[in-house]
């Protein structure tokens, strides 16, 4: 399996160095719109960095993942399909908008092609999937970062109010919001919290007819504070679950 990277920051560093934990998956191409960012990680992955997205988009690879920004996921989805390849996204938050959604679903249907949204850095997403099947009577999530995640000295609530509003302030730090949302597809409350701490703490709380969930991340940051170790490892386990037989959970 030849994959593609587009956005080449912290996490697809994490997915390079653990590209070795794969069999029969191949790094072929890099492209970021800083070239010495793709040049850079070029050096550690042997795949080949590109100035320009139709080069990269036009070479020799199934899945292209994106590890870029809501803006990249915008400008590129499209083209992705449009040359016949499967799309990881990370920047889920894109997702929420409803034409832009529209509009991708449909190129997927023209194109036969598929969107794969990994994890991230929340958990129970299969838990959630069935929940989504019963009444869900209440969805509330708060989320804990180091005050340098967001480029602040304040301490304490920083933000508390729709998950909307909490992506378009706070993009690079909640996009697990948006995989919640696609999984319940209900609005929910999200509180944000900037506290000297040296961990990513997601709680999620959900009331439904068939279960009652509690659940607690204490992520490990990578070397860029809003961003969890978990979330590069989630795209590596995506990809190892596209080669296996025996699929485990939703």
């Amino acid at each position: 399996m030849k994959i593609g990277i587009i956005g080449c920051g912290t996490v697809s560093e994490i997915i390079v160095n653990n590209l070795d934990l794969l069999d029969n998956v191949k790094l072929v191409a890099l492209y970021d719109k800083d070239y010495e960012k793709a040049l850079t990680l070029s050096k550690i992955s042997n795949a080949i960095p590109y100035k320009n997205f139709h080069e990269f988009i036009k070479q020799d690879f199934k899945i292209c993942i994106e590890a870029a920004s809501i803006e990249a996921v915008k400008k590129y989805a499209e083209k992705v399909i449009e040359n016949n390849k499967d799309l990881v996204i990370l920047s889920v938050g894109a997702l929420l908008d409803e034409d832009f959604r529209k509009r991708i679903s449909e190129k997927l249907k023209i194109y036969g092609r598929k969107i794969y949204i990994p994890s991230g850095a929340i958990g129970g997403l299969d838990v959630l999937k069935a929940i989504s099947l019963s009444n869900v009577r209440k969805i509330k999530l708060r989320t804990i970062k180091n005050s340098r995640a967001f480029n602040s000295n304040s301490s304490g609530k920083i933000f508390e109010g729709d998950l909307y509003e909490a992506i378009n302030r706070y993009p690079r730090n909640v996009n697990i919001t948006a995989s919640i949302y696609l999984v319940l597809n209900r609005r929910f409350n999200v509180e944000i919290l900037s506290e000297n701490i040296e961990k990513n703490v997601h709680e999620l709380f959900v009331e439904s007819d068939a279960c009652d969930l509690y659940l607690k991340l204490e992520n490990k940051p990578s070397k860029n504070y809003r961003t969890s170790y978990i979330a590069g490892l989630s795209v590596i386990a995506l990809l190892k679950s596209l080669n296996e037989n025996i699929i485990i959970g939703t």
